[in-house]
């Protein structure tokens, strides 16, 4: 199995984040940070294909770090 992995991420309309994932079919969660500590989830959900996209909705942060977790 391929871990997750953020394999790109592009700012886009109104100052929103489109992240590109890779990863096996599974149930993943999106988290954010502003620091690399608090880490809160954003979304989760399952996957059936090895790719995916997710756009955060808030937009024109000054910073904010992003990871991908895997839901066991």
């Amino acid at each position: 199995n391929v871990p997750p992995q953020i394999k790109g991420i592009r700012l886009v309309s109104e100052g929103r984040v489109r992240l590109e994932v890779i990863g096996a079919p599974g149930h993943y969660a999106v988290e954010a940070a502003p620091n690399l500590t608090g880490w809160l989830e954003l979304t989760n959900f399952t996957t059936t294909g090895e790719s995916f996209e997710y756009l955060d909705p808030d937009g024109n942060l000054p910073q904010r770090f992003y990871r991908i977790r895997l839901i066991q």
